[in-house]
């Protein structure tokens, strides 16, 4: 195992020990096992983990973006129930949503009381006032801006027209502003100044991006053993990804008629689905895909390059090609 991944392994078992903690924290009972639902149901805590990461590599201690990390971890998991919700799932990381087991509006209360307990989080961090007004701005516009991205996402699926440019829009939003907000403030807290602590950011929100465009690829790309879900997923709920934007964009009209006979068909089969993987091949989009990830990638390390040379930015040069490279 690579530094970065015992790094990495070592403080999510930390996080979780904490987030345990902090779940304590609401008395009524049923709500509370809402909330830690899926809270305490494992993950890599990527967004628990890398502001302590950003702090490091900026030269100060990881600790003191502990409780930064804490907060979006819980602000992230309070999105993934209102999402499970209006998207109808069922299951998520292999295990039953909470709305499925408690009930929609159990589910709703339990969101919004994980937010409130995000924010009485931020009262550990330790900064000026003037980083914890901050900070606590951040958290209001960050979930603003994922809210934004959300209902973009529930948009596209009436329309016909969603352009490249929209999609990328909407995951900037829905998907990486989190990732951005990590860095941002892990920077901050380390004591970086504003221009580096942004540069972080926008290391963060490319990673990010990379990270929904091939987490929309692996769902085509790869195995079920590895997804732990079946492969095509998104095309036969039909989510309008990178590559389904792309494809339309450059298909022949006869390839296009092929796909609409699949695309947002849940009963299509895996020999159909294999018939997509195809037509994408037919098209170039899965090399598109892989050549924006690839130049996320390299962006995300050239932001990271004027930083002090020592073991925590190579950790958060490594975990973000991980992110947007990751096999599963």
């Amino acid at each position: 195992m690579s530094d970065w991944k015992q790094y990495l392994s070592q403080q999510a078992e930390r996080s979780g020990d904490e987030l345990n903690s902090i779940m304590q924290g609401i008395a009524q009972n049923r709500l509370r096992e809402a909330s830690s639902h899926m809270v305490l149901s494992g993950g890599k805590r990527l967004r628990a983990v890398l502001p302590m990461m950003s702090a490091g590599a900026v030269g100060g201690d990881p600790n003191t973006a502990r409780a930064w990390g804490l907060s979006l971890e819980i602000i992230h998991n309070f999105t993934l129930i209102h999402d499970d919700i209006m998207d109808g799932d069922e299951t998520r990381r292999g295990k039953k949503t909470v709305h499925f087991i408690y009930g929609n509006a159990t589910a709703i209360n339990a969101g919004d009381v994980l937010f409130a307990r995000a924010i009485e989080v931020l009262d550990d961090v330790d900064a000026s006032p003037d980083v914890r007004l901050k900070l606590y701005h951040e958290l209001g516009s960050m979930v603003r801006h994922i809210g934004e991205g959300q209902q973009q996402d529930m948009d596209f699926e009436d329309r016909d027209d969603v352009t490249e440019q929209e999609y990328l829009n909407m995951i900037e939003g829905k998907t990486s502003r989190i990732f951005d907000s990590a860095l941002w403030g892990g920077a901050l807290l380390g004591g970086a100044d504003e221009e580096t602590a942004k540069k972080l950011g926008k290391s963060g929100r490319l990673a990010g991006m990379g990270f929904q465009i091939w987490d929309d690829y692996l769902d085509l790309m790869s195995t079920v053993e590895k997804l732990g879900k079946p492969v095509g997923s998104d095309i036969r709920n039909g989510k309008k990804t990178l590559m389904v934007l792309h494809f339309l964009e450059n298909a022949r009209e006869d390839d296009k008629e092929t796909f609409f006979r699949i695309f947002k068909h849940d009963d299509a089969t895996d020999m159909q689905i294999d018939t997509v993987r195809e037509l994408f091949r037919s098209t170039w989009t899965l090399k598109h895909v892989e050549d924006t990830c690839a130049d996320y990638i390299r962006q995300t390390r050239e932001l990271t390059l004027n930083l002090p040379e020592n073991e925590y930015r190579e950790h958060l040069q490594d975990v973000l090609r991980y992110m947007v490279n990751r096999d599963v």
